[in-house]
């Protein structure tokens, strides 16, 4: 396409074509040669803490080690069956630049009853487990599996959202006293498009690694626990009867330890000194224009005169001087209305957050269940 371009009174025709490409090139070839800014350097230079390092799936040749971090970043492995010299590297499952604050990485092609030591690296932190490395011995090659997927869904904490990236642990338990007996070794899978997670439960071994887990189709159970991260937590225990597919996971954040309870403090608490004093519109009868407080003495009673005075009983004595327990009902019940309105305002009880046990998964990071499955790992039992 043509155009003119009217410069000093002459006329110049000129190929549009052409000088839109030369300014796309120029713009390409500033931005190729800009040196990085400080967003960039900020991002590769941001620390994350590691947290919550989990193995699982652990089989003859393969293993998998799974982490979060509190912020998103990059995540990968570096092992060796040298602890002196880590020269191996898996990434990510999802990709060596993905970023997220949950991370899986499988490692492949190992060899059998070996055992391996390794790091785990996000960004720019590494832990090595305080210096020793973590480790964890691989089993021996067993017959071929036999197959029994089980998947189900996570979501986030509304209910209705699916979330990719939740790790998924999963721990197959005897319950039935029939086949294996205890737990199986731990498993895991990792949520993808749609929240969705799946596992063959084929593959479950014993804690030892040596055998096969076997496992009733109905009677034992699946207890899971899904890890979000910076997206929360859940779990929950199904049957093998009910786990294909089981019910969804969802998400949520654990309450703040400082979440208000329904206990009320005794400056709350209503006392005698608080209760309203009758005024002698609210009383029932003439005679109780006090309240106990305000009684009338003898030496207060008004002098009554012969017509006034109807017998010589009507005249108040300290013995029939009303007392708290001896004033008419209406007295009585106005503080329990108030007593009720302040319960009414103030609340007297609160619903406690849900809560499930897990048992042997007691989670998040640096609870029981990271520990004994690091400790199993590790000992390559």
């Amino acid at each position: 396409m043509a155009c003119e371009i009217h410069t000093s009174g002459r006329v110049v025709r000129t190929n549009v074509a052409v000088l839109s490409a030369s300014v796309v090139g120029l713009a390409v070839l500033l931005v190729a040669t800009a040196p990085l800014g400080p967003l960039s350097d900020a991002r590769a230079s941001r620390t994350t803490t590691i947290s919550d390092v989990q193995v699982t799936n652990v089989r003859a040749t393969s293993f998998t080690v799974s982490w979060i971090t509190d912020g998103e970043a990059t995540g990968h492995i570096i092992y060796a069956a040298s602890p002196t010299t880590l020269t191996e590297t898996a990434y990510d499952v999802r990709g060596a630049t993905f970023e997220n604050d949950t991370h899986y990485v499988t490692v492949q092609q190992l060899g059998e009853e070996t055992t391996y030591y390794f790091d785990v690296v996000s960004g720019v932190e590494t832990d090595d487990n305080g210096g020793v490395h973590y480790q964890v011995t691989t089993g021996p090659v067993l017959g071929p599996a036999s197959s029994d997927t089980v998947y189900g869904q996570v979501f986030k904490s509304d209910g209705s959202t699916t979330a990719s990236g939740a790790i998924v642990y999963i721990a197959l338990t005897d319950n039935d006293g029939s086949g294996s007996s205890g737990q199986a070794a731990p498993m895991s899978a990792l949520s993808g498009s749609g929240g969705y997670w799946n596992a063959n439960l084929g593959n479950a071994r014993t804690q030892t690694l040596g055998d096969y887990f076997t496992y009733s189709a109905s009677g034992d159970e699946l207890q899971l626990f899904a890890e979000g991260a910076a997206e929360g937590t859940d779990e929950l225990t199904v049957d093998t009867d009910d786990d294909t597919p089981a019910d969804g996971l969802i998400l949520a954040e654990e309450p703040p330890t400082n979440t208000p309870t329904a206990t009320h403090t005794p400056t709350n608490t209503p006392t005698p000194s608080d209760t309203p004093t009758a005024t002698p519109t609210d009383t029932p009868t003439p005679t109780a224009t006090d309240t106990p407080t305000s009684t009338p003495t003898p030496s207060d009673t008004p002098t009554a005169t012969p017509t006034d005075t109807p017998t010589p009983t009507a005249t108040d004595t300290p013995t029939s001087t009303p007392t708290p327990t001896s004033q008419p009902d209406d007295y009585l019940y106005l503080p329990v209305v108030l007593s009720e309105q302040l319960e009414e305002s103030v609340g007297t009880s609160a619903p406690l957050p849900r809560a499930r046990a897990l048992g042997p998964l007691t989670l998040p990071g640096g609870r029981a269940r990271s520990g004994a499955w690091l400790r199993h790992a590790g000992a390559g039992e």
